[in-house]
Parts: structure tokens; sequence; C-alpha cells
């Protein structure tokens, strides 16, 4: 198992009488590509908005490579890198200037960096190109090599391949593949249950704030209706469709 890199202990958010997020903990390590699953409504946005800082959670803690993180924007974000479902760019741009621009955020990053993320997402040839006349898969990559600027061990990825072709989401996959090898730590949040199951390591399934069903893709796999889950099944589940599924309705 890779370093822990984040780490979460009962982190709890509620709006009102609402309870979004319900005692969640939760570990992203090196190497490791965990998956983030949930039906609509089940808190996976307001928890990546409190990874972030975006959000300040009512109770619990995070923990970022070993040390408790304070709950601003600014200082989460010095060690995670993101890529949101919309990532909005100046369309009249270059890639280059983009990142020129938006690398302010992180503070100063020298020009060899861009060009080294440019070249990792496979843009390099494509960086003096204003972004008006970009593809869909092209400005989600321009998103991954934003996310990549500061050269942060963490990535936090929302719907990565939220709108990409096939070329696109393998192109992405393969990519993603190549950065956890490398020793990152990646974080994705899909509704793509069978991108999930390709490219993850680890995967939890969050239900109504809650974790209901977490660990490594072969044990959430293997599980039959004799353990945890009710649903009747032959011997093991197929796919991570059912697997869902049956935790969806175990969880009820």
């Amino acid at each position: 198992m890779g370093k822990v890199l984040v780490r979460t202990t009962r982190l709890t958010k509620t709006f009102g009488h609402h309870i979004a997020v319900d005692s969640v903990s939760l570990e992203i390590r090196a190497g490791d590509i965990l998956g983030f699953l949930g039906p609509n409504g089940a808190g996976k946005t307001t928890t990546i908005n409190m990874l972030l800082g975006l959000l300040q959670p009512t109770s619990g803690c995070i923990e970022l490579f070993g040390e408790k993180a304070a709950w601003t924007k600014s200082q989460l974000r010095k060690g995670i890198g993101t890529l949101l479902d919309d990532v909005q760019f100046y369309p009249y741009l270059s890639a280059k200037k983009n990142l020129t621009v938006f690398s302010k955020v992180f503070g100063k990053i020298p020009n060899p960096r861009i060009d080294e993320v440019l070249n990792i997402v496979g843009l390099s040839s494509r960086g003096d190109d204003k972004v008006r006349d970009f593809s869909h898969g092209m400005k989600k990559r321009l998103g991954l090599a934003l996310s990549l600027l500061p050269d942060t061990d963490i990535l936090i990825l929302d719907e990565p391949t939220n709108g990409l072709d096939p070329k696109g989401i393998k192109a992405l996959h393969n990519l993603l593949k190549r950065l956890a090898k490398a020793g990152k730590g990646i974080f994705l949040s899909s509704h793509l249950l069978r991108e999930v199951e390709i490219i993850c390591d680890r995967i939890i399934i969050l239900r109504k704030g809650r974790i209901a069903a977490e660990g490594s893709v072969n044990e959430l796999l293997q599980k039959t209706s004799s353990g945890k889950f009710t649903h009747k099944t032959p011997h093991y589940c197929r796919n991570l469709e059912e697997v869902f599924f049956d935790v969806l309705k175990e969880a009820k």
C-alpha cells in the first residue's frame, strides 16, 4: 500500500437539519486511483468541496500529508490538483496563455512547467493554438494540465470523462494510470460504473451521506449473497453495476 496522502476522519456536513455528509472516513494513497460512487444527492460533491476547502465541515477533520489541514481554500489547494466537471478557459487565448493566467492561483509557476504539463497530457504541439479551436476532449486534457501545474501528489477529479468520445476516454484513462504509476494519488468521482471498475484500485460507494461499501475492486466484485449483500446472485457479482445496486438495496 502507498503512503497515505489524505485522510478524513468522521467528516460531516449539515445544512440546517439536513445531513449531507455523515461521518465519512476515507484515505487517498500514493499510487492509488480511488473511485467515489453514489447516486445523485449522496453527498459526493459536498465531500469534494470540503476536501478542496470550499466548504467548512460541521465536524470531523481532514489530514493532508499527515498534518491537520486548515479550512482555507489556499492552504488545501497547495497540496491538491483539481479537475472539476466544467472548466471554463479563455477561448481567444492559447493553451499556454490560459495556463499562464490560471497559474497565478498557485503562485509563480515557471514556464518550463507549463510546457511539461502540456507534454504530459499530449498537447505539446497545440500549446500556441487558441482554445476556441480545441475539441471537447482537448479542453478536458487542458483542464487536467491545469490541475497538474503545481506538481502536487494528489488529484481530485470530478467526472473527468464527461462528454468525451470513446477514443478520448481511453486516452484519459491511460494518462491517469500513468500518473498513478508515477506515485500520484487520484480521487475519481464518476457516474460511469464501468469506467470506475476498469480504472480504479479501490472504490467507495456513498449513500445518503454515509459510506455504504468500500474495498478493492476485486473485494467488492466477489461479494456473495451470503455475505453483506442481500440481493440474490449465484456466487459473485459479475460487474460493478450489480454491486452498486446491491449496496443501495442493502443500505435501505
